[in-house]
């Protein structure tokens, strides 16, 4: 159940906008056995300034409540076009969110739900389970170089606080290949991640461009679970893609894929339990995929070859997933719409 009432007021050059909305919540399971709904009222105020065609700025204010618990966002947001090549944007924000507003897993198991206990699943949690504080930045600048050349920057900053974290240390049982862990939640946890990155796009020609992105990120002065826990996200990311395009109605379609090694501290005891089988660390991997698009009758009909993992590299992107193999997709497409009737 919910309802919105929002009221817009428009000047010169500035919109405002008032709004506030409330949401009942009910989950039916045989498994919730207590508490299983709750409201959220909500009162919010965004506005926007619009002083010239070179300027645009807007605010914005949100405030949920839940009984005697209460969150807010507030965020920053302008955007400079510097000339008619380049432009920067910047959006800044800080929230204080509650549980609620997520609704994930673990809030119904701390309201009652008690699936975990029914599969005799062991978990515990830490502390007191809260929704967390995030402060967040982002600058991104545009420039059209000429008529070949596009250029795009972005970097950002994110602070987390008080939020939880999910630990385990799996152990391979070789009687049925599975693997075995209790959970423990842990609350209260901070971090701090920065990054940034940039992508070059080149028009080659009229029937051939081709774009590089390169993407950086990593956790900073967090701590020593976050950071380790960070660890299992890949600190370079490099993409390569060029399309080829002879004839109005054919393609060919390049992609090069970079992504560094990483290290995922829930299967620090993998190696020695697995006798070598499995291992925390993923090496850094690359991939090669090559398609190729058809049309025919006026691109009513398609036909696309897709060849993923091209040089049979055995790739692995998590400590227990399969190696991936050279493979291909045949894929057709039909547009049987012919004839538009107007009544």
């Amino acid at each position: 159940i919910y309802g919105n009432v929002q009221s817009n007021i428009l000047l010169k050059d500035i919109t405002l906008s008032l709004g506030l909305g409330i949401n009942k919540y009910s989950a039916e399971n045989e498994s919730l056995t207590i508490n299983n709904s709750f409201f959220l009222g909500k009162i919010y105020s965004v506005i926007s300034f619009n002083y010239n065609e070179n300027i645009n700025q807007n605010a914005g204010l949100f405030l949920t409540g839940n009984n005697d618990k209460t969150a807010y966002k507030i965020y920053f947001a302008n955007e400079i076009k510097i000339n008619n090549s380049n432009n920067i944007s910047i959006f800044i924000s800080y929230a204080k969110s509650l549980l609620e507003e997520s609704q994930n897993f673990w809030y119904w198991v701390d309201r009652g739900y008690n699936i975990l206990d029914k599969s005799n699943i062991a978990y515990s949690i830490e502390d007191n389970l809260e929704g967390g504080k995030k402060l967040t930045f982002d600058i991104i600048y545009n420039s059209e170089i000429n008529e070949k050349f596009t250029l795009k920057l972005n970097g950002f900053f994110r602070k987390l606080k008080d939020v939880y974290i999910e630990q385990r240390d799996y152990i391979y049982d070789f009687t049925d290949g599975s693997f075995h862990s209790p959970t423990l939640v842990h609350t209260k946890q901070n971090g701090n991640t920065i990054g940034g990155g940039f992508s070059i796009k080149h028009n080659i020609s009229s029937i051939a461009r081709h774009t590089i992105f390169y993407n950086f990120t990593t956790s900073i002065s967090s701590d020593a679970l976050f950071n380790a826990v960070w660890q299992s996200i890949p600190t370079n990311r490099i993409s390569y893609n060029i399309v080829y395009t002879p004839v109005e109605s054919f393609s060919i379609f390049g992609y090069v894929n970079y992504t560094s090694s990483t290290e995922w501290i829930d299967y620090k005891n993998i190696v020695e339990s697995s006798g070598g089988l499995y291992s925390s660390k993923l090496n850094s991997l690359i991939t090669v995929k090559v398609a190729f698009l058809k049309y025919f009758w006026e691109r009513r009909f398609s036909v696309n070859l897709i060849l993923t993992n091209v040089f049979d590299r055995r790739n692995q992107t998590h400590p227990v997933g399969r190696k991936s193999k050279f493979a291909f997709f045949l894929k057709f497409d039909a547009d049987l719409h012919i004839v538009d009737y107007v009544f």
